[in-house]
C-alpha cells in the first residue's frame, strides 16, 4: 500500500 508507505514518508522528521 504505497499511501501507508507515503504517510510514513511524511510523518518522519525531514532533517535536509
Amino acid at each position: 500500500i504505497p499511501f501507508l508507505s507515503q504517510n510514513l514518508f511524511l510523518c518522519l522528521p525531514s532533517d535536509e
